[in-house]
């Protein structure tokens, strides 16, 4: 039986015209051989002979036709109503011959191995992202049109404490996740859901599937890091503060226990008075070392936000040149830049790296002061010829600092400053010789 699809192909390639023209071709030898039976005087034997001899040939050749033509096309018509229900593993045995209907064979072949190898590849594809998805630590939401969701992830649903299936269908009110399509694209929020509560590091965006709009919403918990980063930096302030604090107090205690000492017999150690005024000034000066520290780390709290405003670079840099030149500040570059910044601020980090590179330069050897732009950002850099830096890893560590004379807190004030303009200050040995090259990149706006 032939049905709709394969007899509409037929039509198309014009097979039912083809048949259709062969039966009329047929009509008249057929027609003059009945007339001539008929009108003729035969017994019926002549007349079985004749038509056996004449119709059934006829018959034959026709069938023969038929079904040789039909059955490559119902190949094809196969091949492609397997297409249409996405079922790829229909082949079609064909021959060397480059007839027409071979050529469509073999690319028809060819196109159901590609569809069939990129349909593999999908479903690895496809296989590989869920399980992606259901091994990281990242809640990961997808909704449709109407906001109801169509798909989270095994850590989205252990945040609910709920199936997949309980999930699906819900709305973005309904889950709590309001505030994550009003927060931008990447933003950190407090948020508790109801197997956990920690702060998320939002990220959401829209896209379209079959015409449709669909959003997913991406939530990482970022609460255990910050949380360990913190402790870090607890730990680290704690043993900076632990070593000056007994630097201050170990010579005041041991000043003290002396002046104790000596207090009982102060009639008969005639010295005793200078010994106690000396003992006062080593307390009062550990008192202000220890005021001087606090007073540092109150400094760095208190920072105010840079107040921007258009200034150009060249007098800036001028100005210190003016004021660092005898003791070997060379200014290398002659451009002139304009752009958004903190004036005050942004002289008081270029005086901080000027004094460290004068202090850590060998005696003669010049202190280099350069800028440039780049498409995006304008780069500072200042570079000197002495020894290097000897520990990179406690730069920016706050009183942290290898100068009799130092606060430690410069280059952190420096940095801080730096960041609060949106750039990034760095410090490091210089790759084409001694010294430290110190780099400031603010963007341009």
């Amino acid at each position: 039986m032939i049905n709709n699809t394969q007899w509409q192909l037929w039509r198309f390639v014009g097979l039912r015209r083809s048949l259709l023209l062969a039966l009329a071709a047929l009509c008249p030898p057929l027609i003059a051989c009945a007339a001539l039976l008929c009108l003729g005087n035969y017994d019926w034997l002549e007349v079985t002979t004749v038509l056996l001899l004449v119709v059934v040939p006829s018959a034959l050749a026709v069938g023969a036709f038929w079904f040789s033509v039909f059955r490559p096309w119902q190949a094809v018509a196969n091949i492609l109503m397997g297409f249409r229900e996405d079922d790829y593993s229909l082949r079609s045995a064909v021959d060397n011959s480059k007839d027409v209907v071979n050529v469509v064979l073999r690319e028809l072949n060819a196109i159901a191995d590609y569809l069939s190898s990129s349909r593999s590849s999908a479903y690895e594809s496809q296989k590989l992202l869920s399980r992606i998805l259901a091994e990281v630590d990242v809640a990961v939401f997808l909704f449709d049109n109407h906001k109801h969701l169509v798909m989270a992830n095994r850590y989205a649903c252990k945040l609910y404490g709920l199936t997949e299936a309980r999930l699906i269908g819900q709305s973005v009110d309904d889950l709590g996740l309001s505030f994550a399509q009003l927060a931008a694209h990447t933003s950190a929020h407090e948020h508790g859901f109801p197997k956990y509560k920690s702060r998320w590091l939002v990220k959401h965006s829209a896209y379209r599937q079959q015409g449709l709009p669909y959003q997913f919403i991406l939530l990482a918990d970022i609460g255990v890091n910050l949380r360990e980063e913190e402790l870090d930096a607890w730990r680290k302030l704690i043993r900076i503060l632990s070593h000056e604090i007994n630097n201050a107090l170990t010579p005041m205690k041991t000043t003290t226990g002396s002046m104790a000492r000596i207090l009982p017999r102060t009639d008969s150690y005639p010295d005793w008075k200078v010994d106690f005024s000396e003992g006062l000034e080593i307390i009062d000066e550990r008192v202000d070392n220890l005021n001087r520290m606090v007073s540092s780390y109150a400094k760095l709290a208190r920072l105010p936000e840079p107040q921007k405003q258009m200034m150009a670079l060249r007098p800036l840099l001028q100005r210190l040149y003016e004021t660092y030149k005898d003791k070997g500040l060379q200014l290398l570059t002659e451009n002139e830049l304009s752009f958004e910044a903190d004036p005050a601020q942004l002289e008081q980090v270029l005086v901080n790296l000027i004094k460290n590179a004068l202090e850590a330069s060998d005696r003669g050897k010049p202190i280099e002061l350069s800028w440039r732009r780049e498409p995006h950002s304008v780069e500072i850099s200042l570079r000197d010829f002495g020894q290097g830096i000897d520990n990179p890893d406690n730069l920016f560590i706050p009183y942290f600092t290898t100068k009799s004379e130092g606060s430690g807190i410069g280059l952190v004030l420096s940095r801080q400053i730096i960041e609060a303009h949106g750039g990034q200050l760095q410090l490091q040995n210089s790759d084409s010789g001694p010294g430290c090259l110190a780099s400031i990149r603010l963007p341009l706006r």
